[in-house]
């Protein structure tokens, strides 16, 4: 598997990755991609995209989420989970980010999505809090 940075004249890639991230908003993760803090990779099998993650960051944050801690998306395609795509894709988008000089990493993941949970988990992300319709806030220390 081929993994490489998102740049900003990558913004296919994260319009076609972002649906599968967010189905509740996600113009939110891709919508003028390639503005400052916006962060990602993209995993490769031959010619073949199979995954994303990316962060942003947003000044509109509102508690549990911080201005100046990036909010992850990813996704792999269905018929390529289970081999290690999703894993790769978050080491390599943490060293990145700690390079950037991130501390932390947050996302959003349905509470009965277990295999993302399982995902998260196995990987350092720790729950922060639990929202009324069942989602998890989550966080990861980079550095």
């Amino acid at each position: 598997m081929l993994l490489r940075a998102i740049g900003s004249t990558d913004v296919g890639v994260v319009e076609q990755f972002a649906p599968l991230a967010s189905r509740r908003d996600p113009t939110k993760y891709c919508l003028g991609w390639g503005r400052p803090g916006d962060l990602g990779v993209v995993a490769m099998e031959g010619t073949t995209t199979v995954g994303a993650a990316w962060t942003r960051l947003f000044a509109e944050a509102s508690p549990p989420a911080e201005p100046d801690i990036p909010e992850l998306a990813i996704a792999v395609y269905a018929e390529h989970r289970g081999r290690g795509a999703g894993r790769a894709l978050l080491d390599r988008l943490f060293v990145l980010l700690a390079a950037g000089g991130h501390a932390c990493v947050d996302l959003s993941v349905a509470s009965d999505n277990t295999a993302a949970r399982g995902l998260y988990d196995r990987v350092g992300f720790v729950e922060v809090e639990r929202a009324a319709d069942g989602r998890l806030w989550m966080r990861r220390r980079v550095i």
